[in-house]
């Protein structure tokens, strides 16, 4: 099935960087680029500094990590409506800002500061002058840190909530990381131009990695699904180009570039907020959406099924016909990646099936996605809002 990329971002303009809240944003640079919800049209704002990443605040604020080497470094606040922008936190060399749970997150040069309203960051989880916090994930009591430090990277374990801290021997260079909170496993790529360059996964922490594929000019890691890692790659004259998907349990790879216009590949998202498996490319081209990233040849599955209501409040219900047998899972995550709860319901024969998952109503008020799956493939992914009691 062709892969069709449709352009989501300002016409002409080259984007390294994608979100979706409070509003859809994107960013190049200095450059920050706000879509109006009401006509779609785009606005742009100059920050003066450049953006390495945002984070959900509010509905009409939104929390950014800016600068690149100056005394004007640090976590901003900026208001959708209008641009308006105020300084929170002065750090150098910010590379990335994050929400888990309800907590936030900026990482740089120096270390990592956390904040549990996303205005005072005064929680330092340590501080070392020499090292940049390039990437931050949390998983239940452990954070990871990958971190580099004089052309070194390595990174940091805390098994307690970031009081202690462990360092792991150094790394290859890394281009990007990514987290995958349902098995645990910290997928990172990159390398030093050598034949050893690719694909690695960790199952304990950064403690060790196994390789997953060798490929050099991997730019970009997105997980798609709880099997399905996204791989990017930069400009580069020989194959793989542009986007491919692979099984990380099969190792079996999937060539999703299809009509996407540019084959240099700065960094990959999804939108979690819309009723599909998608995939966002951004690219020199501008920022394109693939809502058909997952399509049928690469899943031993065609289900057809429906999920109601939409927003709920206590309840969520599936309907369809199945054609397997088997343990079928249900998971739902919420907006950060964060599994907020999971049950499972065995099929005896292939058959029509209504399974509601209740005891929803404790869950917090946001945006959520609910997948179905059966022996390690998500079949159905569903995006949601939980409404509030």
């Amino acid at each position: 099935m062709a892969q069709n990329w449709d352009l989501i971002s300002p016409e002409g303009e080259k984007i390294q960087y994608f979100g979706f809240t409070p509003t859809a944003h994107c960013a190049d640079s200095n450059i920050l680029w706000i879509q109006d919800n009401y006509s779609d049209s785009w606005t742009s704002y100059d920050l003066m500094l450049k953006i390495t990443g945002t984070a959900p605040f509010d509905d009409s604020l939104m929390l950014l990590a800016c600068g690149s080497g100056s005394y004007s470094d640090g976590v901003y606040k900026v208001n959708v409506d209008n641009g308006h922008s105020e300084v929170l936190f002065y750090c150098y060399k910010p590379e990335t800002i994050t929400k888990i749970q309800d907590k936030w997150y900026v990482g740089y040069n120096g270390g990592v500061a956390a904040s549990d309203d996303g205005l005072s960051w005064n929680n330092s989880l340590f501080f070392n002058t020499d090292t940049t916090v390039i990437k931050y994930f949390v998983d239940g009591n452990h954070h990871l840190a990958l971190c580099s430090a004089q052309e070194i990277v390595f990174i940091s374990h805390s098994d307690d909530n970031g009081n202690t801290w462990q360092k792991y021997d150094s790394i290859p260079p890394v281009s990007d990381a990514e987290y995958d909170l349902m098995n645990h496993r910290l997928y990172i790529a990159g390398g030093n131009g050598s034949y050893s360059d690719g694909c690695y996964v960790s199952e304990d922490f950064g403690a060790t990695f196994d390789n997953l594929i060798f490929e050099q000019g991997i730019t970009s890691l997105k997980m798609v699904t709880n099997e399905t890692l996204a791989i990017g790659y930069g400009e580069k004259d020989t194959d793989p180009q542009g986007v491919h998907l692979l099984n990380t349990y099969t190792l079996e790879t999937y060539d999703k570039t299809g009509n996407l216009p540019s084959t240099n590949v700065y960094n990959l998202t999804v939108n979690p907020i819309i009723n599909c498996i998608n995939l966002i490319a951004c690219t020199e081209a501008g920022a394109y959406l693939n809502c058909n990233v997952l399509s049928i040849e690469d899943i031993p599955y065609d289900e057809d099924i429906a999920v109601y209501p939409n927003p709920i409040k206590n309840n969520l219900t599936f309907e369809g016909s199945l054609s397997f047998s088997g343990t079928l899972y249900c998971k739902i995550y919420d907006l950060s990646g964060r599994l907020a709860t999971e049950q499972k319901r065995m099929i005896n024969t292939p058959e029509k099936f209504s399974w509601t998952i209740d005891n929803l109503q404790d869950i917090i008020p946001g945006y959520y996605t609910a997948t179905l799956s059966h022996n390690g493939f998500t079949i159905y992914s569903q995006s949601f809002i939980k409404e509030t009691k």
